[in-house]
């Protein structure tokens, strides 16, 4: 039998965000008694969170020192599968819509939490990372995100092209995030569509992004050429979960 693993998240306000919606299996570890312990308590208590009160020592073990403070919110380690079966059963889904986040390269592991609480709130089926060129979902990822990691099927593939190809085959629109995409706020979504975002330098790479149907940019008014990567991908998600067209213009590709 597997034993179950777990990450150890810390930091006050991120533990007070984990614990609003909180993720099955979660629990608050206390080893102190002060006003801000109380407050976690209490809201652990309001969201059916159990509370474990345990040794400085025991904390220390999980956390460093100097970053705990007396709590931490341990978590089940829901770390993305490999992602054949589940890529297969979004792709043949055929009761409606579906949107897919492909995300190729994101190194810094805050603009992957950001990204990824984006993608729960705007309903995105299933999240894509490239199995060598993105950041792991750690602790950091998980509380940038704010939970959302929790409600998200996130999976990993060694070749992001293909598995885009793999939805192509299955009526998916492949739209990229890139500079030299045209305006997001004149682009009608498919109601199958997959969004690809880049990394925080490069953007997509040139086999993903020859992989794209279309390309968008969200234009900007100010001075500043280009948006960070999880600003950008938020707007898309948006526009993506909220604009789908009934139709596509011209069918997915079949190569």
């Amino acid at each position: 039998m597997n034993r179950e693993r777990h990450i150890f998240v810390h930091g006050f306000r991120a533990i007070e965000e984990l614990i609003s919606a909180p993720a099955p299996g979660s629990v608050l570890m206390l080893a102190r008694a002060g006003a801000r312990q109380r407050k976690l308590a209490a809201l652990a208590a309001a969201s059916g969170v159990p509370v474990r009160r345990v040794s400085e020592e025991e904390l220390s073990r999980h956390a460093d020192p100097s970053r705990h403070r007396g709590a931490l919110l341990r978590l089940r380690d829901r770390q993305p599968r490999s992602g054949d079966r589940r890529l297969e059963e979004i792709a043949a889904r055929t009761d409606g819509g579906a949107l897919v986040l492909a995300v190729d390269g994101v190194t810094d592991t805050a603009n992957l939490g950001a990204i990824l609480r984006s993608a729960e709130g705007f309903g995105v089926d299933l999240v894509v990372l490239h199995a060598d060129r993105a950041a792991p979902v750690t602790p950091a990822a998980i509380r940038a995100a704010a939970g959302a990691t929790a409600y998200l099927t996130i999976i990993t593939v060694t070749n992001l092209a293909r598995a885009l190809a793999r939805l192509q085959r299955h009526g998916f629109w492949v739209v990229g995030a890139d500079l030299d995409g045209q305006p997001l706020n004149q682009y009608r979504f498919a109601q199958r569509s997959v969004v690809v975002v880049g990394s925080e330098g490069s953007g997509i790479r040139r086999g993903v992004r020859a992989r794209c149907d279309d390309l968008v940019t969200v234009e900007t008014a100010g001075r500043v050429g280009s948006l960070n990567v999880a600003v950008a991908a938020g707007i898309v998600l948006y526009r993506a979960a909220s604009a789908r067209a009934p139709a596509r213009r011209n069918g997915p590709r079949a190569g």
